[in-house]
């Protein structure tokens, strides 16, 4: 079912014919009338074209411009005592990710990564597709190569910021994920899927080499499983993709949300601030070599001993009766540097 949904999918914004052509009458005699269309029909052909080329263009710029202008579809609900957020993508296109779409999920996760009394974002989407990637129109020779240059500098900008986020972001999966969907997810800290879910990068079937989803794909799988996927796009189906490391934790469907919330909520539990300063240190050093690691790693636990919400899960966990801990949620030091 997902193979075939997601062929559907890669095919459905076939492109018509730009233009049809028919022959004009012409004054001049049977003898010289093929001659003169080679000439005067072949600059009259030619004019055709252009308008019609032009006229194309135009009204395919506008159309864009007009969906880029419909308002978002992805829909934040609010869980745990507003601790954390659930992003639900809702959008007739399969969720793609146009450039209107990764502008306001962009602006939506800087909003809430200032918010200190949230905790956790969790991003989901409703529908058969989890998303379908780019939005293929802005993809086209007629939106040019502004457009172009502006979808994908957005995209790498959502993206990076998923990573420097101090808050958690968990992909919550259940249903067909292609492209720049399957960019997204990978991107994410943590990945809970269902059965139904299913990964492609199969821009190569469209002529188009999935480059940018390659940059986390290849970071959280095996490069031979990587390449099987960016140089075929097959599907990979999500208990392949547990097992390589694209999943985190495979549930059933009817689980899936539940799971999820549960995660969210033992990251709740923990300082923000702590969270934050882990996630920050883990993507960091995954850049270095093991003795730079640790290098790190240990001016990171140093510093981290100096917060006063170090000290207070420390306290936290000798006294007695076993207590919890107080958290500030915050760098605060009770250790001066």
């Amino acid at each position: 079912m997902s193979q075939a949904f997601g062929h559907q999918l890669l095919l459905r914004f076939r492109r018509p014919a730009l233009f049809s052509l028919s022959s004009s009458s012409s004054k001049f005699c049977p003898l010289f009338r093929a001659a003169a269309f080679a000439t005067d029909g072949a600059a009259t052909k030619q004019q055709q074209q252009s308008t019609a080329t032009a006229a194309q263009h135009q009204q395919h710029v506008q159309k864009v411009e007009q969906q880029q202008q419909q308002p978002s579809t992805t829909r934040t609900e609010w869980h745990l005592g507003n601790r954390v957020a659930r992003l639900v993508m809702d959008d007739k296109r399969v969720n793609s990710l146009s450039l209107s779409a990764m502008e306001m999920l962009h602006d939506t996760l800087r909003e809430l990564d200032a918010r200190p009394e949230v905790r956790v974002v969790i991003l989901a989407a409703s529908g058969p597709a989890y998303s379908g990637g780019h939005h293929l129109p802005e993809l086209t020779a007629e939106s040019g190569t502004e457009m172009h240059q502006k979808v994908f500098n957005k995209c790498l900008e959502l993206m990076t910021f998923i990573r420097q986020m101090q808050l958690p972001v968990i992909a919550e999966v259940d249903g067909l994920v292609a492209a720049a969907g399957t960019q997204l997810v990978a991107a994410c800290d943590i990945v809970i899927a269902s059965g139904r879910a299913s990964f492609n990068v199969a821009g190569v079937k469209l002529g188009l080499f999935c480059a940018t989803p390659a940059v986390p794909l290849s970071r959280n799988v095996p490069p031979k499983i990587a390449l099987d996927m960016l140089l075929t796009g097959r599907f990979l189906e999500a208990n392949i993709a547990h097992k390589f490391g694209l999943v985190s934790r495979l549930v059933g469907t009817a689980e899936l949300r539940r799971e999820t919330l549960g995660a969210a909520q033992h990251i709740c539990d923990n300082s923000r601030a702590v969270v934050g300063m882990g996630k920050a240190f883990f993507y960091a050093q995954l850049e270095q070599n093991e003795r730079d690691a640790y290098r790190q790693a240990t001016a990171t636990m140093c510093d981290n001993l100096k917060w006063r919400d170090a000290q207070e899960g420390i306290s936290a966990f000798f006294t007695r009766p076993k207590r919890q801990p107080q958290w500030t949620h915050t760098d605060q030091k009770v250790i001066k540097d």
